[in-house]
């Protein structure tokens, strides 16, 4: 047809010009094309960590979303309003009639961008102290504005024990610093150690050994053990 309607079909005998007792309906129906997808969610992740998911809203009963790798054509990737791709890019939300096969005149983009990590902390300062006295400060070099520093007790998991690019413990050890990226979260990919040692005290000395001397003449050596 022309256009949308109803229509009815008879049976002519081309020999005789015979027509069928009755017509049989069929009709034609347009069906609506759905709303373009709405809401886009774009995502980042960290490099090396799980990849994220992008979205767009849940077009409800009757409907679904695909995802593609192309604006037009492409290929089919995802399916549902939430999509985890399997790499960091642009994709492309179309909604689609289900059942049915009518597809919304426009797709709507979200991407997934992979964010670098931090550099890992670098010139690591170990300290020591005197037993008995001020435990004293290790260090890595600041990371600078948008960065920072967190001291763990364990090269890997661990506790958090300290911020900051100094930090004086509280017992003598080996700690490891990491860097953080305080608007993504990133975190670098290694931790840097550094060490506070405690130094022992000496023995007191022993075994001192007095000595005189006659007025006016050469003083004379006092002593303890080497």
């Amino acid at each position: 047809p022309t256009a949308a309607g109803t229509y009815w079909a008879e049976v002519i005998n081309e020999a005789t010009l015979c027509v069928s007792a009755n017509r049989t309906s069929a009709t034609l129906t347009e069906n609506p094309i759905p709303a373009d997808a709405s809401n886009p969610v774009d995502n980042t992740y960290c490099v090396g960590s799980p990849l994220t998911p992008i979205s767009v809203d849940d077009p409800g009963t009757g409907f679904r979303v695909d995802w593609y790798d192309a604006n037009t054509a492409g290929n089919l990737v995802g399916t549902g309003p939430a999509f985890t791709p399997a790499a960091a890019g642009t994709y492309w939300a179309e909604v689609v009639s289900d059942p049915g096969s009518c597809v919304s005149a426009n797709r709507v983009s979200a991407t997934l961008t992979a964010t670098p990590l931090p550099n890992d902390a670098i010139n690591p300062v170990n300290n020591a102290y005197c037993a008995g006295g001020d435990l004293t400060p290790i260090s890595v070099d600041d990371p600078g504005a948008g960065f920072r520093i967190d001291w763990y007790d364990a090269s890997t998991a661990g506790t958090l024990v300290a911020t900051g690019a100094a930090f004086t413990p509280t017992a003598a050890g080996t700690y490891w610093a990491e860097v953080i990226n305080e608007t993504t979260l990133c975190v670098s990919a290694n931790r840097t150690s550094a060490t506070l040692s405690e130094n022992q005290l000496p023995l007191d000395a022993t075994n001192p050994v007095d000595n005189t001397y006659c007025v006016g003449s050469p003083l004379t050596p006092i002593s303890v053990d080497d």
